[in-house]
């Protein structure tokens, strides 16, 4: 639901999206110039628990996501409880 929504703001050319060539990906989409214009409609930046109600998200979920988006994972970071970095099957 969220991809729809971020690929139809994009379509809509209110927002542009930049993809990294990292692991895990990592896509950062920001308002551009067209989007930006519609501000003054609000007087403000939007909240967070604001954007959140708009794309049709909780705000917990906004947080995790724009957590995730600016945290990089480290492929020797450890993966269960114990500090293995050992993956077996």
């Amino acid at each position: 639901m969220l991809t729809i929504q971020l690929r139809e703001l994009e379509r809509d050319v209110l927002i542009t999206r930049k993809v990294f060539a990292e692991v895990p990906p990592r896509v950062n989409y920001a308002l551009n110039a067209e989007g930006k214009s519609l501000l003054p409609i609000l007087g403000r930046e939007p909240t967070d628990e604001e954007f959140a109600n708009e794309i049709g998200i909780s705000s917990a979920k906004l947080s995790q996501l724009e957590t995730v988006s600016i945290r990089p994972a480290s492929l020797d970071a450890p993966i269960g409880d114990d500090d293995s970095t050992e993956f077996v099957l």
